[in-house]
C-alpha cells in the first residue's frame, strides 16, 4: 500500500532531515509522475562543503516554513474532528 506524504514540484527539496541529523534514516520511497531529474547528496559530502550547505539553507528554509505552517493548520483542524470510539 502507498501513502502520499507530500507532492513536490520542480525545485522542491525532500529528505532534508539529514541536514539536521546525521543518523536520520529514510524509510520512504519516491515516485515521479513524469520524467524528472533528482539530485542526491550524502550527509558527509554536504558537511564537507560548508559553502554548499550555506547556499542550500536559504532555498530550503522557506519550504520548511511552508510545510510547518501546513502541518500546524492540519493539526488545528484535526483538533475539532469528532472522534467516535
Amino acid at each position: 500500500h502507498d501513502l502520499v506524504l507530500a507532492v513536490t514540484h520542480g525545485g522542491d527539496f525532500f529528505g532534508e532531515t539529514g541536514l539536521f541529523e546525521a543518523e536520520a534514516q529514510n524509510s520512504c520511497g519516491v515516485r515521479a509522475k513524469s520524467a524528472c531529474e533528482v539530485a542526491r547528496i550524502s550527509h558527509a559530502r554536504l558537511r564537507a562543503h560548508p559553502a554548499m550547505l550555506a547556499g542550500i539553507i536559504p532555498l530550503l528554509a522557506p519550504q520548511l516554513a511552508k510545510r510547518l505552517d501546513g502541518l500546524y493548520r492540519r493539526t488545528a483542524e484535526m483538533a475539532f474532528y469528532d472522534i467516535e470510539t
